[in-house]
């Protein structure tokens, strides 16, 4: 599915960044789509499953077992937070991206 296969770019990018120094950014900003936004709640609702695969806590969590790094390029990102908000990625991203400044496409709605 194309979404999934976006949001699992996305990301991966993301913990690149934090954990192997990868390609530094200083925005991550999707543009906000209610039609994905859609799909995110129809999945978080009827297939926990797939919605998985779209989480940030998934991928991020293939990374824990290496040690993250300070960040300080990234200062602003623009996400969904049902993808996005799960307690260990917070403090995880709040460590690692001290600068960068969340907002979420929940708050524009």
């Amino acid at each position: 599915m194309k979404v999934v296969r976006k949001w699992q770019k996305i990301w991966h990018d993301l913990c690149e960044m934090s954990y192997y120094k990868g390609e530094r950014v200083s925005s991550i900003l999707i543009e906000f789509s209610k039609e994905e936004y859609d799909i995110f709640v129809n999945a978080y609702n009827t297939n926990p499953s797939e919605f998985d695969k779209i989480c940030l806590e998934r991928i991020w969590k293939r990374y824990d077992r290496v040690e993250p790094k300070i960040v300080k390029e990234l200062n602003s990102m623009y996400v969904p937070r049902i993808l996005f908000e799960t307690i260990g990625a917070y403090t995880w991203f709040a460590y690692s991206f001290p600068e960068c400044k969340l907002k979420f496409w929940e708050e524009d709605m």
